[in-house]
């Protein structure tokens, strides 16, 4: 199947699965730190008694990596659990304007429940307030929830599924590049002699956190991302 734009025939990739990404991750995790994650959904409701937050909210399974690959903070609370991530329990970290939306000035949002895809869940961590990224909510209007949690949500198979790696030196980018080309190539079983059938692209760019430059490997719409952090982020 090929997609066109601009009058241009280009190659479709067909989607990355969960197993084929934590195949990576198994197989990564021997010499580096990467992170496997998934947009549950972009618009949810979250609600609380009677309150409930705009249906703009992004829920994202996440595993243990995600929040300090991402340099995201948490402000009070923790982050998860080994047994919860393991269990996929009903436990959530939740952005400040849900927060906001949701809890008095004074109340603490910790070990309430809240609820959202008809389930409760309990809060065990609130984000640091960002502000938006890159011209999106970010975090803010975020919620994270175990992946193995998450993926409970995947009926049809048609989650797409994100891998970040952390580069072990900025000057090891290309080759390390090569490597995950290589790994996904064998994950994938794509035979000797054929194309690739995923797509990688590196681009960097400046992070919001300071000393931080990310690289980014894009591999058939789902993105591997090299982090190197240059400096230790700022508290």
């Amino acid at each position: 199947m090929q997609v066109v734009q601009g009058g241009k025939a280009e190659r479709y990739y067909p989607p990355i699965k969960y197993r084929e990404a934590m195949a990576f991750k198994e197989e990564y995790d021997k010499t580096g730190r990467t992170t496997v994650y998934t947009t549950v959904s972009g618009a949810v409701e979250v609600k609380r008694n009677s309150d409930k937050t705009n249906p703009n909210i992004r829920v994202t399974a996440i595993d243990d990596n995600y929040l300090d690959l991402r340099s995201i903070k948490v402000d009070s609370g923790r982050a998860f659990s080994a047994a919860e991530l393991q269990y996929g329990n009903n436990v959530c970290i939740i952005g400040q304007d849900v927060v906001e939306a949701l809890f008095g000035p004074t109340e603490s949002p910790l070990n309430q429940r809240v609820n959202f895809f008809g389930s409760p869940y309990t809060v065990v961590g609130v984000l640091e307030k960002q502000g938006g990224i890159g011209g999106g909510p970010g975090p803010d209007r975020a919620v994270f929830i175990p992946l193995e949690n998450g993926i409970r949500y995947d009926r049809r198979g048609t989650f797409r599924y994100s891998i970040t790696a952390a580069a072990s030196d900025p000057l090891r980018m290309d080759y390390e590049m090569g490597q995950a080309t290589g790994l996904m190539r064998k994950i994938r079983r794509d035979a000797i002699g054929d194309s690739d059938s995923f797509e990688i692209s590196k681009s960097q760019s400046v992070a919001e956190s300071l000393n931080e430059v990310a690289g980014y490997l894009r591999l058939g719409g789902f993105t591997i991302g090299f982090i190197t952090l240059l400096a230790p982020p700022s508290v």
